[in-house]
């Protein structure tokens, strides 16, 4: 009966108040031969505005044969960083495999899935990203959102896997990693102080931050 009432498949899956009209009219465009870049990109543009999984979920099966178009996997990259935290687990796991082959030469969707981090409600769905995304990029193009992501993350697997993915890096190269790991030295319940205290000592003449926090251990700690 939904089938039979969907008469305008385009303008019901983006308007129409019932949700399971709207996944009904997405559904039919995927039986269409070709869609437009105009229902594309509409497409795309709904995967952020809709409230409903199974609408969601349907947007995604939709758009998954023009995933080679480069601005449709930035619209959908862009949708996925504009509001994280509605996807669920089986969302989630969709756009990840969307996205993930392309985020080692697509700027916008590696930047999209990085922004999206800080945003994802779930420690296991951040730490599905890093370990799906992760292999496909250069280290060096994501140090500053996992920098950012390493001061703020409270699950104590995802700051291992973190402070192992920044561990090796130069801080001289990458400075942004200073403030995490001065932040580490101090804080007397991290289990990375160690570690954090051999990799400033080496570059306490370079960066101005480093100094007071080893004075800071000198002064409180044995």
């Amino acid at each position: 009966q939904a089938t039979l009432t969907v008469t305008d498949p385009a303008g019901t899956a983006a308007k129409d108040s019932d949700a399971s009209l709207r996944a009904t009219a997405i559904a039919m465009q995927r039986e269409m031969p070709q869609l437009t870049r105009e229902q594309v990109e509409r497409l795309a543009g709904q995967l952020a505005e809709d409230h409903v999984a199974g609408v969601r979920g349907a947007v995604l099966e939709t758009l998954r044969p023009y995933a080679r178009d480069s601005a449709v996997r930035a619209a959908v990259a862009k949708a996925f960083a504009k509001n994280p935290s509605v996807f669920d687990d089986a969302e989630f796991a969709a756009l990840v495999d969307f996205l993930s082959p392309y985020a080692g030469r697509d700027e916008k969707v590696r930047d999209g899935l990085f922004a999206s981090l800080e945003g994802l409600p779930s420690a296991t769905q951040r730490a599905k990203l890093l370990e799906t995304v992760v292999p496909k990029v250069r280290i060096d193009q994501i140090v500053t959102p996992l920098a950012k992501l390493f001061a703020k993350e409270r699950d104590d697997w995802m700051r291992e896997a973190l402070f192992k993915l920044l561990k090796p890096l130069s801080i001289t190269k990458h400075p942004e990693l200073v403030q995490a790991f001065v932040a580490e030295l101090v804080e007397p319940s991290s289990k990375f102080r160690s570690a954090c205290a051999t990799i400033l000592a080496a570059a306490a003449e370079i960066h101005a931050e480093i100094p007071p926090a080893l004075e800071d251990v000198l002064l409180h700690d044995q």
